[in-house]
């Protein structure tokens, strides 16, 4: 029964309004239940420690975020932040007692009116000698003005009160606590919202003209089946020539059903996918992509994803629309005319958890097919003959 009725972790769209508790809350009872969906080896920290393979990579995950969700600040601050938590811990006794841990409570915003908040988070506070004396205080600043103030080119999407409560205390300390308010947003929104809908994407593995094309050819197949067994029926051949119907109706809705998870059943027969059109161009006109081609430094199979340099990304937060209508890969794809769009490139699914994910969706597309065809086919077959020609 769990073949049969698979679901896929449902999508969620991103939201361009700040971040709430209340979202919060709903991203993290998502990631509860997305739970269900995902292998353990597709985990949220499995893929966020670089142990999954493509399509299901750290890099691929970046590329999602970029590409299609325009989200990709979120993964660019936790990366960040992991690898300066690291680096905190490591300077001297001497110089982390210059920042000493922040206390949630340190500002009381109890009789802050919103207009006053939105100052907070706006206002810029002179640097006091102790603060330039702090480790990694330009570092932190260089961060506030990039991902935390509301008019920073990659800010995250925090409501005032969160945005408030984390500048104020930047500004006091450059502990990895005062990041607090804003490491919580971007975690959850990538645990609940992005995570998940990156591994109900990951696992179609054909782009959508292919797709779209395959579930006509399969829709064509079926009716040519009724057609077929309509016409046994009213002539005055065998019935048993009727069982031949069952190749067309099986191929039909056993395409059909894959197709609906977003599975082309032909490529996963190979364990094949389609190349993404930013894999399979560059930005340069005619120029193929590649690592050097990227915004960021993609791990290759020898060596780990590094953390983000600050001036590689997305230099301003971007919708996934916006960005098919800026992309230089979406502008060659769409002028392709639509039948080279399905013998573009292929390569080969690596993830073995995807594999085994991709085996489910087939096999109960395979047992969806038998559920509607042996019926169909017996019923045409238990049909008496016409016998009008």
């Amino acid at each position: 029964m769990a073949l049969l009725f698979y679901r896929r972790p449902d999508y969620l769209a991103i939201s361009k309004e700040p971040v709430t508790a209340s979202d919060c809350t709903r991203f993290i009872e998502r990631a509860k239940n997305s739970n269900q969906a995902i292998p353990t080896g597709l985990a949220f920290k499995e893929v966020l420690a670089n142990r999954s393979l493509p399509p299901c990579g750290l890099g691929d995950f970046m590329d999602y975020l970029y590409y299609i969700e325009g989200s990709a600040e979120n993964l660019q601050f936790y990366l960040w932040f992991s690898e300066y938590i690291k680096r905190f811990d490591a300077v001297s006794d001497a110089e982390r007692m210059l920042s000493p841990a922040w206390k949630v409570d340190s500002l009381d915003t109890s009789y802050l009116s919103f207009e006053e908040m939105e100052k907070i988070a706006e206002a810029g506070e002179s640097t006091s000698i102790l603060q330039s004396l702090q480790p990694m205080r330009n570092e932190v600043d260089n961060i506030i003005r990039l991902y935390i103030e509301a008019k920073g080119p990659r800010s995250l999407n925090l409501s005032v009160l969160d945005r408030a409560h984390c500048l104020h205390a930047l500004r006091q300390t450059t502990h990895p606590t005062a990041f607090l308010f804003a490491i919580r947003v971007a975690t959850l929104t990538l645990q609940g919202l992005s995570h998940p809908n990156f591994i109900r994407w990951s696992i179609c593995n054909g782009n959508k003209p292919r797709v779209l094309f395959l579930r006509s050819i399969a829709i064509f197949h079926i009716i040519m089946g009724f057609i077929v067994a309509s016409l046994m029926v009213l002539s005055s051949i065998s019935r048993w020539y009727r069982l031949m119907t069952f190749l067309p109706w099986y191929f039909g809705s056993v395409t059909i059903v894959a197709s609906y998870k977003g599975l082309c059943i032909l490529l996963h027969s190979t364990y094949a996918r389609d190349l993404r059109p930013w894999e399979e161009y560059g930005y340069e006109v005619g120029e193929r992509a590649g690592p050097q081609a990227r915004p960021w430094r993609i791990r290759t199979s020898n060596e780990n994803i590094s953390p983000l340099p600050l001036s590689h990304g997305p230099q301003r937060p971007m919708h996934g629309r916006e960005l098919k209508k800026r992309g230089l890969w979406a502008r060659c794809f769409g002028n392709f005319p639509t039948p080279k769009k399905f013998v573009l490139g292929t390569t080969w699914a690596q993830d073995e958890n995807l594999k085994a994910l991709q085996d489910r969706i087939a096999l109960g597309a395979f047992l969806w097919g038998a559920i509607f065809t042996i019926p169909l086919v017996a019923l045409s077959v238990a049909l008496p003959e016409f016998c009008l020609y």
